[in-house]
């Protein structure tokens, strides 16, 4: 869930908005022009930067490590394991609500307060960023019956 803060002096960040994931690792910040993402060590409670997206994030949602996010110029977007990804574009600009992962989807709503949804295939992110995470070795992804 976003949280609106004005500013975080110890950042250095003017913040507009703030998400966290579900287990406090991992930290979203979007400013003015830029998205921040950031690691939580939480033995030293230190922060550590580990990404820097130039963009003007409107809206945004966690499921687990992944950050969905879009953009004021209609583009969705997701970060994966410190990796920044395009997922699709839109006519306008929508605003994310959430993520439903039993139905596989993702919500937005527009100006009008239509809503809207995509197809997020979960499982695949969940095995791509395990691939990811494991330097893309082999044995991160199962067995491909021919």
């Amino acid at each position: 869930t976003g949280i609106e803060y004005k500013n975080h002096p110890s950042l250095n960040i003017n913040a507009q908005k703030i998400w966290w994931n579900d287990d406090g690792s991992s930290l979203v910040i979007a400013a003015s022009e830029k998205l921040y993402v950031y690691a939580l060590n939480k033995k030293t409670l230190a922060l550590t930067e580990v990404l820097v997206v130039p963009c003007k994030a409107t809206s945004g949602a966690f499921f687990g490590d992944i950050f969905f996010y879009s953009t004021f110029n209609a583009k969705i977007y997701f970060i994966l394991q410190n990796r920044n990804f395009f997922l699709q574009n839109y006519e306008k600009k929508k605003f994310i609500l959430g993520l439903i992962e039993s139905q596989n989807r993702l919500y937005f709503f527009d100006r009008n307060h239509n809503i809207y949804s995509i197809q997020i295939p979960f499982e695949v992110f969940f095995k791509l960023s395990k691939y990811i995470g494991e330097g893309g070795s082999k044995e991160a992804l199962p067995e491909i019956p021919q």
